[in-house]
């Protein structure tokens, strides 16, 4: 599929429901496949603000976990500052633009095609994980989802989370009430957070951030 216009864009990510609650697998991989990574509208290129912060406190550190990495943009950044990066992402292009990128860096991130809610990995392997927009899609399936991180997380780890801030009042828009009922048993609610994330055609998307920590 040639794309060219940003209705034409809008539309097509329109066809695969993307602002539905099931976005499947292979719709994602259709996206990715059919659109340039620069027209899909959570790819920035640029790493998180709130990614930034933590990172650079600390918060975020060791061996790192970024769920639905997408192109890996962050991934990517987290590397670069030393940070021991696996990415996962439902898509197959996704991951192999994400390996290209991380190629034309000249460094090493151990990307992986992979279900978010199982992943391939040990208990508590890692030290923190960063998700940037896998939650809101869970629907029915986000109370599982939410034991599937904490399993690979260490105790004391911490999850980043963000998603469509409240004040957006979308469909997936993801409250501090719905936070603590998914998280709450395991994790304990660091705090809560904002940023602007700007898409391809400056449409300005406010997201929530949420920062948890794994109890030991």
């Amino acid at each position: 599929m040639n794309v060219q216009s940003k209705g034409q864009i809008w539309k097509a990510i329109q066809k695969f429901k993307l602002f539905a609650m099931n976005t499947s697998a292979a719709e994602w991989e259709e996206l990715y496949r059919t659109l340039a990574i620069s027209d899909l509208p959570w790819e920035s290129g640029k790493p998180s603000p709130t990614l930034v912060r933590l990172v650079e406190s600390g918060s975020i550190r060791g061996r790192v976990l970024d769920v639905g990495c997408g192109s890996g943009t962050q991934a990517v950044w987290m590397a670069e500052r030393g940070l021991e990066v696996t990415g996962v992402d439902i898509s197959k292009t996704a991951i192999v633009r994400a390996r290209e990128l991380a190629a034309a860096h000249a460094i090493a991130v151990d990307f992986r095609v992979a279900d978010a809610r199982r992943l391939p990995f040990t208990d508590a392997m890692f030290d923190s994980v960063f998700d940037r927009g896998v939650f809101h899609h869970q629907e029915r399936r986000k109370a599982s989802y939410a034991k599937e991180i904490a399993r690979v997380l260490k105790g004391g780890g911490t999850y980043l989370l963000l998603t469509f801030s409240p004040r957006m009042r979308w469909p997936k828009s993801v409250s501090e009430n719905e936070i603590k009922k998914n998280f709450g048993e395991i994790f304990n609610l660091e705090s809560v957070g904002e940023e602007t994330h700007v898409q391809p055609d400056a449409r300005k998307v406010t997201l929530a951030s949420y920062l948890l920590k794994k109890y030991d």
